[in-house]
């Protein structure tokens, strides 16, 4: 499975501020309008939304593989640093659930197949008032601007706020890569800092669902012994 643990552990934003489940949108990968090997939108966020998810539902009696973004912004503007999904593997007949923390006004999911007959669909919690939570920072390992083997600021926070984590292989096989939180700058980094420190599959991507308590100050690095390798944090909040 190209998932290794979901992001099911995120808590309200306010305990007498619940959002509107709403049905956020539907496309079909049906190789005639929307053709394969394309990008498509599949929501533009016109409010705040939390706890979107995406449900890929492959009615095909083979494998495909798809993609999913969160761009900030038009899907145009797409980096690799966006993929939260990459040529991920959907079994034949099966329906696997992506889940986005949060998407702010102007954010947009990006979606893609390789064969038709895919269907794609996002639902979430809709608000109407402001928040602070969003996607924070993004940090590409390319091989040439952030090169493998080193240690990279991802993000540093300039207030105490709690943040999930998202790490994506975008390769074709399995790749090392080590997730600190550091007390202090990157130049800080100690032995003790590191929070993650695993092998992850081809194609596949880690949600770290724990909320990830940090102070002002502190850092989240990312490193990677090969390159294709992305890094999505998100502010959330705690109780």
């Amino acid at each position: 499975m190209p998932i290794e643990s979901g992001l099911n552990n995120i808590s309200e934003i306010n305990l007498t501020k619940q959002g509107k489940n709403t049905r956020l949108g539907a496309r079909r990968i049906d190789g005639v309008t929307n053709v394969i090997d394309t990008n498509y939108t599949l929501y533009t966020a016109t409010k705040f939304i939390k706890n979107a998810v995406v449900v890929v539902n492959n009615i095909n009696a083979v494998g495909i593989k798809v993609r999913i973004a969160h761009v900030n912004g038009a899907i145009g503007t797409v980096t690799d640093k966006d993929y939260i999904f990459y040529d991920s593997d959907i079994v034949a007949n099966g329906t696997t659930t992506i889940e986005i923390p949060s998407l702010i006004e102007g954010d947009t999911v990006l979606v893609r197949s390789d064969t038709a007959d895919v269907n794609f669909m996002a639902t979430g919690q809709t608000f109407d008032f402001a928040t602070k939570e969003k996607l924070l920072a993004k940090l590409d390992i390319d091989g040439t601007t952030n090169l493998v083997d080193t240690d990279y600021e991802v993000y540093t926070a300039t207030e105490d706020k709690a943040v999930n984590i998202v790490v994506l292989n975008r390769t074709a096989g399995t790749i090392n890569y080590q997730v600190a939180h550091i007390d202090g700058a990157i130049g800080d980094i100690a032995a003790e800092d590191y929070i993650l420190t695993e092998p992850l599959e081809a194609n596949t991507a880690i949600f770290v669902s724990e909320l990830i308590s940090m102070s002002a100050g502190d850092t989240i690095s990312l490193k990677s012994d090969t390159a294709e390798v992305n890094m999505l944090i998100y502010e959330t909040t705690k109780f």
